[in-house]
């Protein structure tokens, strides 16, 4: 079939086919696009809802794991707070430090004190009749065994101290030996 059609004819006939390609098109891609949107749309609400949901528990667990360490923060401060109250007791009674400033005081010429030991024993919760003991160790050289029976008398004499013990082992030799004098104190 030969086109007897001159080109303005066939440019307008060209322009009416894609007009009418559009019209047909482009209503139709829109109705796809709202179907896909309306399919898409409650999945959307859904992960909506869980993404608010998984919020809400993690800041209740942030809240939660908050004040489980502040908890655990508060036990520690309170457990060094009864220590340091503890040391501050023991301290201001009558601590090792004066204990042994007292004993030193008391040491005559001829007793050399070479060792010191301090121990502070109080009594567990379960125990009834149980005191708080402060026991002390002296080691050390003597030149003579008068000089150690002095030293030990004065100590003894001193209301600071419950019994002194210089144990008869300690007095064998004559001069130059060692001995070991173990003090309880009072609370």
């Amino acid at each position: 079939m030969i086109n007897l059609l001159s080109l303005e004819e066939k440019k307008e006939i060209r322009k009416d086919y894609h007009r009418r390609v559009h019209s047909v098109c482009l209503p139709l891609s829109a109705f796809v696009f709202f179907i896909a949107v309306l399919t898409l749309l409650p999945s959307y609400f859904m992960s909506l809802r869980a993404y608010e949901k998984i919020l809400k528990e993690s800041k209740s667990e942030e809240v939660v794991n908050k004040q489980s360490q502040e908890a655990e923060m508060r036990s520690l401060v309170t457990d060094a707070n009864k220590k340091i109250l503890l040391l501050k007791k023991v301290e201001s009674k009558n601590g090792a430090w004066d204990i042994f400033n007292k004993i030193l005081s008391m040491r005559p010429d001829g007793v050399t004190i070479t060792g010191f030991s301090y121990e502070y024993r109080i009594p567990t919760a379960n125990a009834k009749a149980q005191e708080t003991v402060k026991a002390i160790s002296i080691q050390g050289v003597s030149k003579s065994r008068e000089t150690i029976q002095t030293f030990t008398n004065t100590v003894k004499k001193d209301r600071n101290f419950k019994s002194v013990d210089l144990p008869i082992s300690s007095l064998i030799s004559d001069s130059d030996f060692s001995y070991n004098i173990n003090i309880v104190a009072n609370e």
